[in-house]
């Protein structure tokens, strides 16, 4: 490998990347073996390029912000009850899954590739969002799943997906590649928000998806019109179908919905854990053990096997430390991104900002979605490939 040109391995790098996000939600052994190998050609690269490697400062704050948040989570490992177990989580979790950003980041930076890996992925996930209608009409689920095997896995990353699209229908800096897929795709990932019947994810796109588009909306009278007009179909859709009305409605219901009353349970067992163990709390990973055995409450019957919220699960995971770093994380991404989208009005900027308050944010409200592996290597691979996109238009304008 090393007899290789740079060149051809920066491409070899972004065909593995590319497989591996489309096929991990179909196959996670096959999607590891992949991301494996793209490990692989990164150290070679990192090797052969380890005095050429440039980064920018946008990119670098990105990559500080990542890096304390891994490292608040430090205490949970040595402090928890089970620091072999968190030791496994920690890589697992922050090193090996954040490989995907690194290795985009690094090294792709011709924007020919940026575009098709992107592309693939729409297309690849817009038959995923197919997948879900699927099982839905076959009668193998009244939830579906696509690909993979979690239904609130491929709620999260529509809830990504949504305003990605959108920005590029609207955008004309994007290729018309892009725009092809982005017509497919979002017209698959409304079938798909529908099949899948996640609240969760209906309210998320509800938000992210103005944010992302209003910039556009306003501008245009189209766009105006032709938003006016799908809140009209989406509001008479939701009037006419009582079971998709009453499922909406029942966000609020905190009595006889069991979904929500587990859920309070649970974060009330979180809370419990956080005050049991404040500073480095239970141990990274050590949730589902610890929680069964000592936290549930009788009433929660589901048995489940973690917090089902991003927040609460690192605050009984990893206590202060890493609530902390979760909450400046967060904080800090879109803080950054929306800042730079108000002084240069760049498309990327808002999609970074909604990538990350949909899937860290909004929808990581219901879900403990930052530990879903396929999920998150996607979540990491839109950040890295939209910030490369991002800094080859710069490249172009200079």
């Amino acid at each position: 490998m090393l007899c290789v040109s740079n060149e051809k391995l920066v491409k070899y790098l972004a065909i593995t990347l590319t497989i591996m996000v489309c096929i991990t939600r179909i196959s996670m052994a096959a999607g590891e073996i992949m991301l494996g190998i793209s490990v692989l050609i990164g150290l070679v690269l990192f090797y052969k390029e380890r005095n050429e490697i440039k980064l920018s400062n946008e990119i670098k704050g990105y990559c500080v912000a990542a890096l304390v948040l891994f490292l608040c989570t430090v205490p949970s490992v040595i402090l928890g009850e089970n620091p072999l177990n968190s030791i496994r989580e920690f890589l697992n979790m922050w090193i090996w899954r954040f490989s995907v950003f690194i290795l985009i980041v690094f090294f792709i930076k011709k924007r020919l590739y940026l575009v098709n890996m992107l592309y693939a992925f729409l297309v690849v996930f817009g038959v995923d969002c197919l997948t879900a209608l699927y099982q839905v009409v076959t009668h193998m689920t009244d939830r579906g799943w696509g690909f993979g095997s979690n239904m609130l896995a491929i709620a999260g990353i529509m809830c990504m997906v949504f305003p990605i699209v959108l920005v590029i229908l609207c955008d004309k800096r994007f290729d018309r590649k892009l725009k092809h897929a982005a017509v497919f795709t979002l017209t698959c990932t409304i079938i798909g928000l529908l099949s899948n019947n996640s609240r969760g994810a209906w309210l998320t796109c509800f938000v992210v998806g103005p944010v992302a588009a209003w910039k556009y909306i306003i501008q245009h009278v189209k766009y105006i019109l032709a938003f006016v007009l799908v809140i009209g179909v989406v509001a008479g859709f939701f009037i006419s179908q009582p079971t998709y009305s009453s499922r909406l409605l029942s966000v609020t219901n905190t009595t006889t919905n069991t979904s929500n009353t587990h859920r309070l349970l649970l974060w009330r067992s979180c809370i419990d854990m956080y005050l049991d163990h404040p500073v480095g709390g239970i141990g990274l990973g050590n949730f589902q053990k610890i929680y069964e055995n000592r936290y549930r409450y009788p009433d929660e019957t589901e048995h489940l096997s973690h917090a089902h919220n991003n927040f609460m699960h690192l605050l009984a995971e990893t206590g202060t430390f890493g609530a902390v770093g979760y909450i400046g994380f967060v904080l800090y991404f879109l803080i950054t991104s929306f800042k730079s989208w108000r002084r240069h009005q760049d498309p990327y900027d808002i999609l970074v900002f909604t990538t990350v308050l949909s899937f860290m944010g909004l929808f990581g409200q219901i879900e403990y979605i930052i530990d879903n592996s396929s999920a998150v290597r996607i979540f990491w691979f839109l950040l890295a490939v939209l910030l490369q996109m991002k800094q080859s238009d710069k490249q172009v304008v200079d």
